[in-house]
């Protein structure tokens, strides 16, 4: 006798608009969770995939809660006297990592680990505005690196895991508004193409869709764990 395992719904496209009858619009197949996302802070609950999303990836401070502005004093200088939150730049090239301070100091070199933490994120997500953008390899480090929000589990996504985030009723950046801030650039995922395996899969949230890139292009990396 046939078993039917239990049946686990895809979640809906989001849309809701109708073209024509028997499009996604019109007949909006897949499982409304109501709600279907819960946000706390800087962080999104998805309970139909159960998993948890950074939600503004620029407010990262590992170790710590999002903060609105780090207090950022540019390339450490052994001049500088630093505070517990600042944030400075290790050497002033476009790939240094910054490093937050965790003990009030005056002199000691990044990465001093008494004094310093260096954050798993590159020099465009200091700015507040712009998520830092990875190679393949660098993210998947980066998001296994990280500590926040009191969680040490955080990993770089696969392919459907960022999928499950299009919002095709969207006119702009396809994902949900429970987003805030969420950037229109291509998002790298820990999936890889088979068939060329110097290629990782990437999604793009401004149309939808989902291509590949050589794994040596750097792509947005947005942290995800599981509940």
């Amino acid at each position: 006798m046939l078993e039917i395992p239990e049946i686990l719904m895809l979640p809906r496209t989001g849309q809701t608009v109708s073209y024509r009858t028997g499009d996604d619009g019109d007949i909006r197949a897949g499982w409304a969770h109501a709600p279907r996302f819960v946000v706390s802070g800087n962080l999104v609950v998805d309970n139909h995939t159960g998993l948890m999303w950074v939600r503004e990836i620029p407010k990262i401070i590992p170790g710590g809660n999002a903060v609105a502005v780090p207090f950022a004093r540019g390339v450490w200088s052994p001049a500088s006297a630093y505070a517990v939150g600042d944030l400075v730049q290790g050497d002033g090239s476009p790939d240094a990592l910054y490093y937050v301070c965790t003990q009030a100091h005056t002199n000691h070199e990044p990465p001093n680990a008494s004094y310093w933490m260096a954050t798993p994120w590159t020099s465009s997500a200091a700015n507040l505005t712009t998520p830092a953008t990875m190679v393949f390899t660098a993210a998947i480090d980066a998001c296994n690196a990280l500590v926040y929000a009191g969680f040490t589990d955080w990993r770089l996504p696969n392919l459907m895991e960022l999928c499950s985030l299009f919002n095709c009723d969207s006119t702009s950046t396809a994902v949900y508004p429970e987003f805030a801030n969420w950037p229109s650039g291509v998002h790298g995922s820990s999936s890889c193409h088979a068939a060329n395996t110097t290629q990782w899969c990437i999604v793009y949230f401004g149309y939808p869709n989902t291509s590949t890139g050589p794994r040596t292009t750097a792509y947005i990396a947005r942290p995800v764990r599981s509940l």
